[in-house]
Parts: C-alpha cells; sequence; structure tokens
C-alpha cells in the first residue's frame, strides 16, 4: 500500500510542474515577432537590414509607401524618398509586426567655406585660415579631415592646420579638400607683394650736441606696411673727426659741423641726412663744476655752509646759503626748516651775468638730485637780473622746468637754446621756489657749460 501511496503522489507532482510550465504567464514567445530594428531613421540612399526571429518560421515583408522606403523578401530596407512609412512583416505562423520608417533627405557635402578668399601678406608673414564644410546642416555620415596644399612650397607654405606662411615674393594658390571625399575642394589665391621702403623717419631732425655727449637716434620706416627682404640701415657720418655714428649711437668728438646719413643698404638711395653742430664752449662763465670755489665763512645758520663765489643770489638765498657742507661739492638752494632764518625759499635766484655777441647758444645744466615739491627753472634771460618764478615764460629767452623727484647721483641733463640777433647782456642760472614751511628743496649743480652754435 505504502509504494503505491508513494507512486501516486510522485504522478501528481509531476502532472502540476508540466502544467505550469505550459500555461505559465512567461512562455508566451510563439506570439511574437523579433526585429533588430523596432524603429528606422534613415537617409536618402541608405539601405539597413532587419532580422526577424523566430528563425523556424517563414517572414512575408512589404512598405506601404515603397517610393519612401521599399523592402526586399529578406528584409533589406532602402531609403528612397524624403516622407513616412511602414514595413509590415507576416510570420508563416500567423503573427505580425509593423516597423515605423522616416526617411530625410539627403544633405551632402558639397563645398569648403574658407575664411578668406584671397590673401595678401608680407614677406614671413604667418596667417591661420579656418575651414568648415558646406552646408552646415548635412548629413553626410562618417568623420571628415581637411588636407592642405600649396601649388608653390618656394612661395607659400601651409601646415595641416591651415597656417599660411609667406616665403618669398610671388603668388600661389592654396587648396583645402576632404581628405574622405576628395572631390570637394576649395583654393584661395595667396600673393607676397613686394612694398619697398620709401622713407626713413629719424627721431631727430637736426642735432647740437656738446664735445663728448651721445645722443641715441631712432627710425621709423615707411611705407607701414613695407615688405622686403632686407631692411637693414646703414649710418655714416660726414666727418668723424666731428662727430661719429654706430647703429644710431651718435658721439660728437670735437667742435664742428658735420652730417650722419641713414640709408637702405639694399637701396642708398632711400636716405635721411641729418645736420650735426657740435657746439663750440664759450668760456664765460666761471666757478661751473666740482670743487666749487666758495666766498669763506658767511653765516653760522646751518654750520659750515659758504655762498659760492661768481655766482649772483639774492636775499632768500643769502638767508640760506647756497654752497653746502664746507667743500664745495654741490651748487644749489636748500630749504631744510630747520635752524634757518627763514624755512621757506620764495623766488630764490643764482645766476651769472655774461655779454654775448649775436648768435645761437645753449646753457646746459648737469643737475644731481632735487627733493621736495617746488617750482623751479633752468633760464636764459636778456638783461642782468632773472624774473620771479610766476613770470618765467614771457620774461626769459628761454627756460625749462625741473622736476622734484630726481634721484641721488642721477645727474639728469637740462639746457636751454636761445638766439640773440644782437650784442646783448644775458643772465643764465636758476629760479626756484618753495612756499611750504617745513618741507625741503635741493638743487644740486654738479656741472653748468654755455655753448655756441656756429
Amino acid at each position: 500500500m505504502n509504494r503505491f501511496l508513494i507512486q501516486v503522489t510522485g504522478i501528481f507532482v509531476l502532472m502540476m510542474i508540466l502544467a505550469c510550465c505550459r500555461k505559465g504567464p512567461d512562455r508566451e514567445l510563439e506570439d511574437s515577432i523579433f526585429v533588430t530594428h523596432t524603429s528606422l531613421n534613415m537617409i536618402e540612399g541608405e539601405e539597413i537590414q532587419i532580422t526577424a526571429s523566430p528563425t523556424d518560421q517563414i517572414f512575408t515583408w512589404n512598405s506601404t509607401d515603397p517610393t519612401v522606403a521599399s523592402v526586399s523578401t529578406t528584409g533589406l530596407v532602402r531609403a528612397l524618398k524624403d516622407g513616412v512609412c511602414f514595413v509590415n512583416i507576416t510570420s508563416s505562423g500567423g503573427l505580425y509586426r509593423t516597423i515605423p520608417v522616416e526617411v530625410t533627405e539627403f544633405r551632402p557635402i558639397v563645398a569648403i567655406d574658407v575664411s578668406e578668399t584671397a590673401l595678401s601678406l608680407a614677406l614671413n608673414q604667418i596667417f591661420k585660415l579656418d575651414a568648415t564644410v558646406s552646408p552646415k546642416n548635412h548629413n553626410e555620415k562618417g568623420s571628415f579631415s581637411f588636407l592642405w596644399e600649396s601649388s608653390n612650397t618656394e612661395i607659400v607654405t601651409v601646415d595641416n592646420e591651415g597656417n599660411v606662411e609667406a616665403i618669398d615674393f610671388g603668388e600661389a594658390i592654396v587648396t583645402v579638400l576632404i581628405e574622405q571625399k576628395p572631390s570637394v575642394k576649395a583654393q584661395i589665391i595667396v600673393s607676397v607683394p613686394e612694398i619697398p621702403i620709401t622713407e626713413i623717419q629719424v627721431s631727430r631732425t637736426s642735432i647740437d650736441i656738446c664735445p663728448n655727449e651721445v645722443i641715441t637716434l631712432t627710425t621709423i620706416l615707411f611705407p607701414e606696411n613695407y615688405s622686403v627682404k632686407d631692411p637693414s640701415l646703414v649710418w655714416e657720418s660726414s666727418d668723424e673727426s666731428v662727430v661719429t655714428v654706430t647703429n644710431g649711437s651718435v658721439q660728437a668728438i670735437n667742435s664742428g659741423s658735420a652730417s650722419i646719413t641713414v640709408s637702405l643698404l639694399a637701396d642708398p638711395s632711400v636716405n635721411t641726412v641729418i645736420p650735426v653742430h657740435v657746439l663750440f664752449p664759450i668760456n664765460l662763465l666761471k666757478n661751473t663744476t666740482m670743487p666749487f670755489i666758495t666766498t669763506g665763512p658767511q653765516y653760522t645758520l646751518p654750520p659750515n655752509w659758504w655762498l659760492a663765489e661768481d655766482w649772483i643770489v639774492n636775499e632768500p638765498l643769502i638767508i640760506n646759503p647756497v654752497v653746502s657742507a664746507g667743500r664745495g661739492y654741490t651748487l644749489g638752494m636748500m630749504a631744510f626748516g630747520v635752524n634757518l632764518v627763514s624755512p621757506v625759499i620764495i623766488n630764490g635766484k643764482l645766476y651769472q651775468t655774461v655779454e654775448l655777441e649775436a648768435g645761437t647758444y645753449r646753457f646746459d645744466a648737469h643737475i644731481y638730485q632735487t627733493v621736495g615739491v617746488f617750482q623751479a627753472y633752468v633760464v636764459a634771460v636778456l638783461g642782468d637780473e632773472l624774473p620771479d618764478t610766476e613770470q618765467v615764460p614771457q620774461a626769459t629767452l628761454a627756460f625749462t622746468p625741473v622736476p622734484g623727484d630726481i634721484p641721488l647721483n642721477s645727474n639728469r641733463y637740462f639746457s636751454v637754446e636761445f638766439t640773440i640777433n644782437a650784442k646783448s647782456t644775458v643772465s643764465l642760472g636758476f629760479i626756484g621756489s618753495l612756499s611750504q614751511s617745513g618741507s625741503n628743496m635741493q638743487i644740486h649743480f654738479s656741472k653748468v657749460a654755455l655753448w655756441e652754435k656756429r
């Protein structure tokens, strides 16, 4: 009996398992057609193969609009024109499947747009060309790269990035094409014209210079867009015993007149001539270099200050003597505001008076240092007195302002040039005012000189 019950129970369990496998919800694979593409977005001319399963059935294929997309008996879909249709699949087992198909008009790449259609470059100039495919909304598939070529690499070269370099004068054609579609190309005419230099402009049109003085000249070549192989310049002096020149650096040797010529090495007919006058020293001024001669102690406030011999001073500078430290190493005006009769200098005047024949002259001062906020001038004046500071522009033959921030030991160069038409009395020197009590002003003159232009 027990053996019978065991057999009956086993048969019942097996039947239940078989029933579950046959009627389970996940076992309806035979009720559908499975395809590799559930929908298609295609471009005119494109082909896509659709594969259907189960493979033990025979499938029938058709298109709802064969003018838009056709389908072969094996499921090969061909896009024919812009539009929408459906591919229908029917199986021999009675299954059915529909696949939507959208066909877009084919927009191929037909041209290359380049940032420039023609180029004119200066010699050795580099210019980058940018290229893009056209139309921008093309739907041609695949990757595309540009190739660049020059018709004459002795005139123009071009690299893979579109950088064009002018090598020599002439003309060449730069071509850019699509490597994967070489029939699509664009061409750019590149010219490299020679633009000759026609003018040399020099920073000075004439030079008045003292012996041993050095002046540096600079040049500008015109036209500004010149393009030549060799823009080198040649500098020459007409008389090297008077003045020499090296790469625009002019040095005066002896008093006299000469000229400096700068010309193109490639075309000497393009040149500029600069007249040079090396001034003659006029030894009428006295006590003009360190150590300055002093007249002996005049005052004791502050100690060890003296007046400078041969220099005329007015009352503000008698209160504040003009030569310092008792050794005559500096000549100037000082108002420290400490231990002085007056803490300020108003219209201090320090000068010499000379008789000059008709001519053109230059008065020089090499200023050692200035400190403070003040108003000061180097001046040349007709007559035997200097004007006050506020009268300087109207009452002088020539003047130049002196700033208040000349660093120690800088020896800045200041000069005034003037012309007199007849023999005259001329006063040469310095005017200064410091009206701010407690401040200080120092104008130290390490050297003064008078020159004549002949």
